[in-house]
């Protein structure tokens, strides 16, 4: 099956940019020019791939005793279009999480707000992977929820980075953005945001702390 992947790259022989040499360039498609199209065109089929994340049916797949939480519901990840998986060599889910306005050390500079992609592999957050191999087109994700917050008070957990912004009723919560990463050859193509979830800690009595989420 033929995919955009399979539009091929030109590029411009010698013989040809001498005989349009003395030519209108607004007239002619040169070889750049062409490949740049054909990557909007890979780039627009990945944006419009579908991905929907849900847990209500998978709510007995659960970890206990986790960084303090005694339960942590796992993802599931569906993707709507699974003709990627078999054209591209490698497909990624990005995990970006918000943070918050920031002033830096004593220098006084300020950090702006959004989501931001952490390095991966991280070596000081490895039980927190920002990236995720993507391996069939319906996945339980389990990428160190967990490790997202901290003991906060033997009630109470905190959004790491977050201080006490977060927090509120014994409830804590993060922000995460996820996007597709694809590799093709030597090409390697960004997605625009395939969703956005509140991933949160509450008290779920009499379990205890049980984190959840909600679709923003």
């Amino acid at each position: 099956m033929s995919t955009v992947f399979d539009i091929e790259q030109k590029q411009d022989s010698a013989e040809r940019l001498l005989a349009v040499a003395d030519k209108e360039p607004r007239y002619i498609l040169f070889a750049d020019e062409f490949n740049k199209v054909a990557r909007k065109t890979v780039e627009s089929a990945i944006h419009n791939i579908e991905l929907d994340f849900s847990w209500s049916k998978f709510k007995n797949q659960k970890q206990y005793n986790v960084n303090g939480i005694k339960q942590v519901h796992l993802l599931r990840m569906q993707m709507k279009e699974s003709w990627i998986l078999d054209a591209a060599d490698e497909v990624w889910l990005l995990i970006d999480r918000y943070k918050p306005k920031r002033t830096i050390g004593t220098s006084g500079k300020l950090k702006s707000s959004g989501f931001k992609h952490a390095i991966y592999p991280d070596p000081d957050n490895p039980k927190r992977p920002s990236e995720i191999l993507i391996t069939g087109k319906d996945m339980i994700l389990d990428f160190g929820q967990a490790f997202y917050f901290k003991y906060f008070s033997d009630d109470a957990h905190t959004a790491i980075g977050y201080g006490n912004k977060n927090l509120y009723q014994n409830r804590s919560w993060v922000y995460l953005r996820f996007r597709l990463k694809v590799r093709k050859g030597d090409k390697t193509y960004y997605s625009n945001s395939k969703g956005v979830i509140e991933m949160l800690v509450k008290n779920d009595y009499p379990i205890g702390k049980t984190l959840d989420y909600k679709l923003v």
